[in-house]
């Protein structure tokens, strides 16, 4: 948990504060570090994500009779983090909070609007064990069952089982074209965020039929949905089943289950389209685990004698 170390807003222990030349407002800063992850083409999400944790961060300053980012310290972050906390925020969410400030302060000082980052002397909260919660296959099934009822299964068949297949996101599910697939090869071209991260996935003869299927149905726009639209499809498959559906869980199930066929960690840190080695990781605790268990149950030590 993040910790309060003396008196929150005291400044006279804390490290000094130099001069800096450039001046902006703090909500002129903010407004322009969004501009520069707009330009840099995070997003949507990304910058709705730092724009609201950066106006929450502002209030608090300004409330504290703060008006300049270079006079932020350690202290004044360590106090909004610990109120945050106050306000029920999950551990996780404090780090989270904690990456997007510690972000901010980076590119303040490499602007120089700040002399240092405030944030290298904060502590972050400690991250609890992820939980990947996964389809069994009977609830798979169950689902596969219910889009092939839907009003529109031919539509939705294909959409959970290129989920499945390919352990895609949502946003990456909705930005398939038809030209993405290429028939012959049996490939797809998978576009993370505004184009900036490409990668070549093969479909597997299911999903393969069924995306072709789909495809001789429509022209132009494949899916016609919003991201909440696409989610909501999704999730209502499994209502009437009393399965909890979504398109991560699907995405998590991809990954324990290639792992669980044979496939390596870092074919799944391509195949999921993760920057980091350590995202990917998360999985082959959880698949150590699953495969423990089941070990267990077939080689109980105390089974066995008997």
């Amino acid at each position: 948990m993040v910790k309060a170390m003396g008196t929150a807003m005291a400044r006279t222990a804390e490290t000094p504060i130099a001069r800096v030349e450039r001046k902006l407002s703090v909500e002129q800063a903010v407004e322009a570090y969004l501009f520069d992850l707009e330009a840099a083409e995070r997003s949507p999400d990304t910058i709705r994500n730092y724009g609201f944790a950066l106006a929450k961060l502002t209030d608090f300053l300004k409330a504290h009779g703060i008006e300049d980012w270079a006079e932020v310290t350690p202290g004044d972050l360590r106090q909004y983090l610990v109120d945050r906390q106050g306000d029920g925020l999950k551990p996780s969410s404090i780090g989270i909070l904690a990456t997007y400030i510690c972000c901010f302060f980076n590119w303040l000082r490499d602007q120089g609007l700040v002399p240092f980052n405030p944030m290298m002397w904060v502590r972050r909260p400690k991250k609890p064990q992820r939980i990947v919660k996964v389809f069994t296959e009977a609830e798979l099934r169950a689902i596969f069952a219910a889009a092939e009822r839907a009003a529109e299964p031919i539509r939705e068949t294909a959409a959970v089982y290129l989920l499945l297949d390919c352990g895609l996101r949502i946003s990456e599910l909705l930005a398939i074209r038809p030209s993405s697939y290429n028939p012959d090869t049996r490939t797809l071209t998978v576009i993370k965020g505004k184009g900036r991260k490409v990668r070549l996935l093969r479909l597997g003869q299911r999903s393969s039929e069924a995306l072709g299927c789909y495809l001789q149905t429509t022209d132009g726009e494949l899916w016609g949905l919003t991201r909440r639209q696409g989610s909501l499809t999704i999730a209502n498959l499994g209502i009437p089943l009393g399965i909890k559906s979504n398109p991560h869980k699907f995405r998590h199930t991809f990954a324990m289950r290639f792992l669980d066929a044979g496939g390596t960690i870092d074919e799944l840190q391509y195949l999921m389209g993760h920057s980091h080695i350590a995202t990917t990781m998360i999985y082959a605790a959880a698949g150590q685990e699953q495969r423990a268990l089941r070990s267990h149950t077939k080689h109980s030590p105390l089974d066995t004698l008997f």
